[in-house]
């Protein structure tokens, strides 16, 4: 068949294409802030989150599979193509699923805005972004421009973008993303050998360097239009930070959590 459709070649592409779902776990750390314990609560909140998450996954995924041949669910809605082949028994749970992507979804997009709202938070502080980002709301202590201007954005791409070229945008701006952190962690290791690590990759630099491996190859078996996109998304960050950012940015400005 067609690159990227079924196979192996197309459930590496799939897998690319939804890694976005992953994004809230990243989304985790960006409330380091907000936690009691961040050193203890943030490793334990995303082992367990990934770990449950991945289970539900591989778990719905088997008996969709075991329901429906694979060859119809390449639908918008496969999980009501699958139980409506499971016979008049289960076709009260459709309407229910259908419910559950309604909330489901919006859910997804409620933890990207929480994350993007504190880490321009964090650049803000940081003197990367206007100051305008960085105030807080007077009663709940939460970036109050930011994450206005998130929920606006967000709207606006939304409403001009299909589902498909924005979840495709945000997996390879994810991936690339968790590869910089991979090598990051290489990188840290030894250029600030002696920094507490409250938390420790094993078998460093085999585990981060594996990391990006799969992350990069993930990247190369999404559409070319993917790249294209990021590459021009990337070009407009690098403006910004030539313009305001590398000429605003300083240096320890707010204390390290931990």
């Amino acid at each position: 068949g067609e690159f990227g459709h079924f196979g192996w070649s197309g459930v590496i592409r799939a897998s690319s294409v939804i890694f976005f779902a992953y994004i809230g776990f990243d989304a985790v750390t960006t409330a380091a802030a907000e936690s009691k314990d961040p050193s203890s609560d943030l490793p334990l909140a995303i082992f367990w989150s990934l770990g449950i998450s991945t289970a539900l996954y591989m778990v719905v995924a088997l008996v969709m599979t075991g329901l429906a041949s694979y060859t119809l669910l390449g639908v918008p809605d496969p999980m009501v193509v699958a139980v409506e082949q499971a016979g008049p028994g289960l076709a009260w749970l459709a309407p229910w699923i259908t419910v559950a992507v309604v909330v489901g979804v919006p859910g997804v997009v409620l933890v990207s805005m929480f994350a993007i709202s504190r880490v321009l938070y964090t650049m803000a502080t940081d003197g990367m972004l206007p100051a305008l980002f960085a105030e807080l709301h007077p009663t709940f202590c939460t970036p109050l421009y930011s994450t206005l201007v998130c929920g606006a954005v967000a709207a606006l791409i939304a409403g001009l973008f299909p589902i498909g070229v924005i979840a495709e945008l945000v997996s390879v701006g994810t991936l690339f993303a968790f590869a910089m952190v991979c090598a990051g962690v290489i990188v840290l290791r030894h250029t600030q050998p002696d920094s507490h690590r409250p938390v420790v990759v094993p078998f460093s630099p085999f585990v981060p360097g594996l990391g990006v491996l799969l992350a990069f190859g993930q990247i190369l078996f999404l559409p070319w239009t993917a790249w294209v996109r990021m590459a021009l998304w990337m070009a407009g960050g690098m403006v910004l930070w030539v313009l305001y950012g590398s000429k605003g940015g300083q240096d320890e400005v707010y204390e390290r959590v931990e």
